[in-house]
């Protein structure tokens, strides 16, 4: 039971690098590997100096293999870090990120920000066998057990009321994904392999200007590319924030919609208001306090858990912030 995504305003092009400023991007494919599903990705940070020459920083590159209980059963880390190896046997959910904390400390590495990123990868990687598979009641039924858990999930919202009246679970289908990656600057993303047919995709851009306010640019999409090679976007947002560069804390930060699959996600975009006025070390804290059930977005949250990535990049402008995680 295929239904057109609700918005429809694929980014055409990532926000341009302007002289003197750093930028992290990752990715994290979702490949399905027989009865498991194989996670992997990159990370570079990127500064571009006052005159608009590239330099890179820090890089990191993650190969992984879950079993189809999502329990991680092998890892593979660039540069190599032997104490991940005591992530395997852990469940990649609810929980891992803590794991992920006490093994690899270092919250504003490229490392971490990938490890950060499997448990929501895994959960997204689920699109995948939706739209490979017949609609079937039992997902219908999974489904049905979230209701309210985000705004696109209502219990009166669009999807919700389909599966009461289909017992089926609705898939929504959105627009082909242009290339974002722009023409003219090799640099603007790191290099990232073909996705292969029936694979997911998330990939992420986190941006920080130097000025008397930290202009903060960020974007994330997740896409799918069918059998016969098409890739299609299922969620997109952009984002624009500044953060005072003496105190660390967010004197504005809005999102926007791009693409997403239900009339009622959109709604969540308001929350991020909820960061002005909190140090960037707050983020996690905030999302968590007040972005829950309906005021929030599991991806929209997941996009502004990215921006503690803020603080290492701005480091490598020569600005020291605020890093701590404590409440605003």
């Amino acid at each position: 039971m295929m239904r057109s995504a609700a918005l429809q305003s694929p980014v055409r092009s990532t926000f341009p690098r302007v002289a003197g400023s750093a930028r992290r991007t990752t990715h994290v494919d979702m490949v399905p590997a027989g009865d498991g599903l194989i996670l992997s990705g990159a990370a570079r940070d990127l500064v571009t100096t006052a005159a608009g020459d590239p330099i890179t920083g820090s890089s990191a590159a993650i190969d992984s293999r879950l079993d189809r209980s999502a329990t991680l059963r092998s890892i593979r880390v660039d540069p190599d870090e032997p104490a991940v190896q005591s992530l395997v046997g852990v469940p990649v959910a609810g929980g891992f990120r803590a794991e992920v904390e006490a093994t690899v400390p270092d919250r504003g590495s490229p490392l971490r920000q990938l490890l950060d990123d499997l448990p929501v990868a895994a959960m997204l990687s689920g699109y995948a066998h939706i739209y490979s598979e017949p609609p079937n009641e039992q997902l219908a039924a999974v489904a049905a057990r979230r209701a309210d858990v985000c705004a696109g999930w209502a219990g009166e919202g669009t999807m919700m009321r389909a599966i009461r009246s289909t017992g089926l679970l609705p898939v929504p289908v959105g627009p082909v994904a242009p290339d974002p990656e722009p023409p003219d600057d090799p640099w603007a993303w790191h290099a990232l392999p073909a996705l292969r047919p029936g694979s997911m995709r998330r990939r992420r851009a986190v941006d920080v200007a130097a000025g008397p306010e930290l202009i903060v640019r960020a974007t994330f999409r997740d896409s799918h590319t069918s059998d016969d090679g098409t890739e299609r976007i299922l969620h997109e947002y952009t984002l624009e924030a500044a953060v005072d560069s003496f105190s660390g804390v967010f004197t504005r930060c809005t999102a926007t919609p791009a693409v997403l699959p239900w009339p009622e996600c959109p709604s969540a975009a308001a929350g991020t208001a909820e960061l002005v006025g909190a140090p960037v070390g707050a983020v996690d804290a905030v999302v968590r306090r007040e972005l829950k059930g309906l005021r929030g977005c599991t991806h929209l949250n997941d996009l502004l858990r990215s921006l503690s990535a803020v603080v290492p990049l701005a480091r490598l402008l020569g600005l020291e912030l605020d890093h701590r995680g404590g409440e605003p």
